[in-house]
């Protein structure tokens, strides 16, 4: 295809439906029209750099559900630490993660101490999970102490440890 009829390609645009064609100097495809493209450079003129307003969440729900859960797939040390900061635990240790457990523990669980496939990724019920000795919600902290590894299955059937005294 001869470099005039790629720029002569059109396509519409993702948020308004007009249709675009390339840049012409570069020849590569714009992310949407010139239109919302100063739109977009004009309302990040307008407010802070790095903020997103609350109300591009509700018009995009399903967008930044679906960016949030291959965020979470991608990075599970991350995940942990917002799941157990949403459970209230006050995060001490930001390290502690699956694979950091695994280089301390050597792929036991010390629920039932048997030994974890490393093979075995979220969400299998054999795979490794962070287990809390003294539960979150029964006052335990995330730290290195309190924390060990643990098979998925192991971790949801133990009984919450309740603080003694």
């Amino acid at each position: 295809m001869s470099r005039r009829a790629r720029l002569a390609e059109r396509r519409p645009c993702p948020d308004c439906g007009q249709e675009y064609g390339r840049d012409r100097s570069s020849g590569r495809w714009h992310k949407r029209c010139l239109d919302c493209e100063r739109m977009l450079a004009n309302a990040r003129q307008a407010r802070p750099p790095g903020r997103v307003q609350p109300d591009w969440y509700a018009a995009n729900t399903e967008r930044h559900q679906a960016y949030m859960a291959q965020y979470r797939k991608d990075r599970p040390e991350v995940a942990v630490t917002a799941r157990a900061r949403a459970r209230g635990a006050d995060i001490i240790d930001t390290d502690i993660s699956v694979k950091a457990l695994t280089a301390r523990d050597g792929w036991v669980c010390g629920v039932c101490t048997k030994a974890i496939n490393p093979r075995q990724k979220w969400p299998s019920k054999w795979c490794a999970v962070i287990d809390h000795r003294l539960d979150i919600v029964a006052g335990g902290l995330h730290t290195w102490d309190n924390c060990q590894l643990a098979h998925r299955t192991c971790n949801e059937k133990k009984p919450v440890a309740r603080p003694t005294g």
